[in-house]
């Protein structure tokens, strides 16, 4: 069997690793597992893990269960089923994510975590790209997906928004602990100044204004000044 890789950015998972290898081991749902780099990770720390995805054919690891999934659907797991869920760099990829998380939220038990790692579309670096060329993502321009199924549910690219997904989070119950930028490169390291001069001019609006445009989400340090992922922990109330 082919080694697992990482679907995503080469430091993608770094924040997340970080993080989780700090957690106690308990029972958690990798979903999209992808190739099952995170859950050959996460058994090595102790955790009893399950995989789930749409497209089973990516997956490449031995003895770990595995459900194909839909996370535009409901999912064929009971309330209260787990103690964490992982969606790594899947969020973007469907059409429905609201669905998918408030399905995140009924399988979870009471006190459970939902550890997300999500394409960071609103970093200092896209909206440059995007005033310079009129497009935030090529992958999203060109909806370029690496699976071995043609479902067409299974091959999108959404620019999803951290300000959406916090909004999502909100109202589907869950409560935001954390949000740390993943994968800083050098680029959001130049633009500092300019992702500086825009954190700045937010806090100078009225703050109506502020809360309208969600200045306070969009342009949080861990989302504007940089990194190409974004790693986010939400609680579900106990």
């Amino acid at each position: 069997m082919a080694r697992a890789g990482v679907i995503g950015g080469t430091n993608s998972h770094d924040t997340l690793r970080h993080v989780l290898s700090a957690r106690r081991a308990c029972k958690i749902l990798d979903v999209p597992a992808g190739q099952g780099v995170l859950c050959d990770f996460l058994r090595e720390q102790g955790w009893e893990v399950h995989a789930a995805d749409i497209d089973p054919g990516n997956f490449k690891v031995k003895d770990i269960p595995f459900t194909q999934v839909n996370l535009n659907r409901s999912l064929p797991f009971d309330d209260a089923s787990f103690d964490a869920v992982a969606c790594v760099n899947g969020l973007h990829r469907l059409l429905f994510p609201h669905v998918a998380i408030r399905e995140f939220y009924r399988i979870l038990r009471p006190g459970g975590r939902l550890y997300i790692n999500s394409n960071n579309y609103s970093s200092i670096w896209k909206r440059v790209r995007f005033l310079i060329s009129g497009s935030v993502d090529y992958m999203v321009d060109t909806q370029e997906c690496l699976q071995t199924t043609d479902d067409p549910e299974a091959n999108v690219r959404m620019l999803l928004m951290y300000p959406r997904l916090s909004i999502i989070l909100e109202q589907s119950g869950f409560r935001v602990v954390d949000v740390q930028s993943a994968a800083v490169t050098w680029r959001d390291r130049i633009f500092f100044p300019v992702a500086m001069l825009i954190y700045l001019f937010g806090w100078c609006m009225p703050p109506g204004q502020r809360r309208y445009w969600r200045l306070n989400q969009a342009n949080r340090s861990s989302v504007l000044f940089g990194g190409e992922y974004i790693f986010i922990e939400a609680v579900k109330p106990s």
